[in-house]
Parts: structure tokens; C-alpha cells; sequence
């Protein structure tokens, strides 16, 4: 396996095989990447260090590592399958992802989570199909059945019974990402044994497989499945595959892991607390307009404490008790450009405290940047960190309690 063969501060440098240009030229439109003539000229493209994942060409498989050496994939899929699977009454063994390797194979995981799920059984239900015959089966249809006993049919009876169906949700989105699967050539053969199982399932889903995802009713009956459903949305939304007919399929999965963060702490602290007064806005907000020109600036913070829309001390403009900012730069903390920004926000909404959230690898005291008390308000700008480097689930679920802890401890201090 191949890694990325240069790499600097925010960017992830891949050089480019003469022979893998049209393959490169096909991924970067897919994935809506900006390949510029020169990088082009010089045979090398240039990636986000945020992107995570790999890159499979006709010739090799290249590994986008995440940014930070503390971490692996692991990590990464974690805060994945918290963000989009995860909820207070899941197991924790939905995060357990210690047999991911430094390959990140999500294929594998998925097939292995599959293999597991079939064993306790596939899920079915119940559904009401119609049938003629000589003797009532089932809820007898009875104006159907005269219709027919008038035009003397060999079979009048018509009723409706109930029939197991493997056409389920759940498996309309495992047969969606086995389908995807099948035409990686390293995964053919083991997609097609699992699609034979699944045999009778029409219309699966092939896109958007996150909402399909969420819009599953889980109970005590079908909740094993949680995490493998995750992966298969995972498969469905994020995962290509660029099939060359006779030549070996090629697959790539990439995350957007500065994305990823931001949801997750999101996530963290505002779908996980929601009656502790954490909120989030769902569209921009005007902030600021060019004058004579219809454009415009607008803003909006990650997340908000205690926001009111209306508030009789600001004017009537909206306002928040505290404004809180995601950054994914666990090396660099109050960068100008970060600290202006949320100082902005902070006057914007008439704040009290201001915060900035920062990934750390192991627990990490909060840090504190004095502003001159003459020029800002709030004159303090803090630095919160949540440890994203466990080795375990059981730690990473500790460390999100204790991140919610001490930025409540900041807001209220």
C-alpha cells in the first residue's frame, strides 16, 4: 500500500503516474476537486489534508492519513458512526471499532458486520398480499369475491394474506451498498454470495442513504443492525467506484474530516444536551452588506448558548448568552484569523463568553486568551478540548462527558 507522498500544512501532495492522468482526470470531476492545468502539467495533484480515506488506481492504492499522527483511521471512523449512528440509548459496542486496521478496509467492516447480523437473522416483516382460490385464506375480500362468483371464475374466492417479505428498509439499504461493492473487483465475489441472500429485495437504495438511514425505526427487535446499516450508508454516500469494463475496478472513499469534526462536536453538545440550552442556526445570517451592491456578508457561529431571537437588552436584535466556534486545528489554538472571527460573532450577538473547541489526543486543561478589556467584550476568549485519541469506546464516550462538563463549567464560571 501507498501513501501520499508528500505532505504539508493543509495540503496532501499525490504524484501522479503518467499512465493514472485519465483516471485522475475522471476522479477529480466526480469528487468535484479542482485539478488546475499546472498540477496537471507537473504530474501531481493537490488535496485538502482534511480529506481522509483512499484512493484505488488501476496501479495502486493510495492512503490520505489523517492529519494528525496521533490518530488513525479508527479514530476517524468513530466519530463517523457517533455523528450519524450513535444515540443515547445505542449500545456502546456501536463504537467499538477495535479491529479496524491502519488500512481502514470499510468494505471488510462492513462485510464482517453483515456476516454477524445474518447469523441472528435477516430482517423481515409482514406484509398483506392478494390471492384467489377455491377456499377463504385469510381476510375474505367479499365484494371482490362476488364480482368474481358473478363472472364464474374457476378460483371466485379472493382474500388477503399475510406473507413474510425480505423487502424491508434495512435490507434496501444493505442491498444498496452491496451493489456498489460489486463492482470493485476485490469485492465481487463476496458481494454477490451476500446479494444471493438478499435475492428478493426490489428497488434498493442508492443514493441519499444517510436519510434512509435515520428514517429506520429501530426497536429492542432490529437494533443489532444499527451499525451495520451505518456502514452501508457510509458505502452508499461516500464511497465510488470508477469500473474500467475489462480492467480492474477501481474504489475510493474519502471524509471530509474538518466536516466531520465540526458535526461531531455539534453533535456533542447540542443534540446530546439539548435541555442544557446548546443550539445551533440552521441558515446564515446577514451581517454585514456592500454598499451600493446587492451582496452581501453573512455569518453563522457553529453553536450558540441560550439564544434568543428577540432579546429586549440587545435592541430587539438577536443575541446569546455564549458563542461557540469548531476548530480542527489541535496544533494551532487562537489563530488570528479564528479569534477575529469570533469576535465578531461575539459582538453580533451580544455575548458574554466566547469559546473555540479544539481536538486534543488526551485529556487537556482548557486555556484562556486575555483581550484589552477597553476594546472587546467579552474580553476573554477560551480554548475548550475534547480528546478524540481513546483507544476504546468506553474512554471516547468518558471524554465526551467530560468535554460537556467543563465547557458548561467555562459558560457558567
Amino acid at each position: 500500500m501507498n501513501s501520499v507522498e508528500n505532505s504539508i500544512e493543509n495540503q496532501q501532495i499525490i504524484n501522479v503516474l503518467p499512465e493514472e492522468k485519465n483516471f485522475f482526470k475522471k476522479f477529480v470531476k466526480k469528487h468535484g476537486i479542482r485539478w488546475d492545468y499546472s498540477q496537471q502539467e507537473n504530474n501531481i495533484l493537490v488535496l485538502s489534508a482534511s480529506l481522509v480515506g483512499f484512493i484505488n488506481t488501476p496501479y495502486r492504492q493510495i492512503t490520505l492519513s489523517p492529519k494528525y499522527s496521533e490518530l488513525t483511521f479508527k479514530h476517524v471512523l468513530r466519530l463517523y458512526l457517533y455523528v450519524y449512528s450513535y444515540n443515547q440509548n445505542s449500545s456502546s459496542q456501536l463504537l467499538d471499532v477495535s479491529d479496524t486496521d491502519t488500512s481502514f478496509n470499510l468494505a471488510d467492516q462492513f462485510f464482517s458486520s453483515l456476516e454477524e447480523n445474518i447469523h441472528k437473522g435477516i430482517d423481515r416483516q409482514y406484509v398483506i398480499k392478494e390471492s384467489t382460490s377455491k377456499t377463504v385464506k385469510g381476510r375474505l375480500r367479499a365484494n371482490q369475491t362476488l364480482m368474481n362468483l358473478r363472472m364464474f371464475k374457476e378460483r371466485p374466492i379472493s382474500s388477503n394474506t399475510f406473507k413474510l417479505s425480505m423487502n424491508t428498509p434495512i435490507n434496501k439499504i444493505i442491498v444498496g451498498a452491496l451493489l456498489k461493492l460489486y463492482h470493485v473487483d476485490a469485492y465481487k465475489s463476496k458481494s454477490l454470495y451476500f446479494m444471493d441472500l438478499f435475492d428478493s429485495v426490489t428497488r434498493p437504495v442508492t443514493k441519499n442513504g444517510d436519510k434512509a438511514f435515520r428514517d429506520i425505526n429501530f426497536n429492542s427487535n432490529n437494533e443489532y443492525y444499527r451499525k451495520t446499516l451505518s456502514l452501508a450508508a457510509m458505502i452508499i454516500d461516500d464511497y465510488e467506484y470508477e469500473d474500467f469494463g475489462d480492467d480492474k475496478g477501481t474504489d475510493s472513499f474519502l471524509i471530509n474530516f474538518d466536516a466531520l469534526y465540526e458535526d461531531f462536536v455539534i453533535k456533542v453538545l447540542s443534540e446530546s444536551s439539548v435541555n442544557l440550552g446548546f443550539s445551533i442556526w440552521e441558515k446564515m445570517e446577514l451581517f454585514a452588506s456592500l454598499k451600493n451592491t446587492n451582496q452581501s456578508i453573512v455569518y453563522k457561529p457553529d453553536i450558540l448558548f441560550k439564544y434568543k431571537k428577540e432579546d429586549p437588552n440587545n435592541n430587539f436584535k438577536p443575541s446569546a448568552y455564549a458563542v461557540l466556534d469548531c476548530k480542527n486545528k489541535a496544533y494551532h489554538i487562537f489563530k488570528n484569523a479564528d479569534v477575529y472571527q469570533l469576535i465578531s460573532y461575539s459582538r453580533k450577538l451580544n455575548a458574554h463568553k466566547a469559546l473555540l473547541l479544539y481536538p486534543s489526543f488526551k485529556e487537556r486543561h482548557s486555556e484562556q486568551l486575555l483581550l484589552d478589556r477597553d476594546l472587546f467584550s467579552p474580553s476573554e476568549i477560551y480554548a475548550s478540548f475534547i480528546n478524540i485519541g481513546d483507544i476504546d469506546q468506553s474512554s471516547f464516550l468518558a471524554s465526551i462527558d467530560s468535554f460537556r462538563n467543563e465547557v458548561l463549567r467555562i459558560i457558567y464560571g
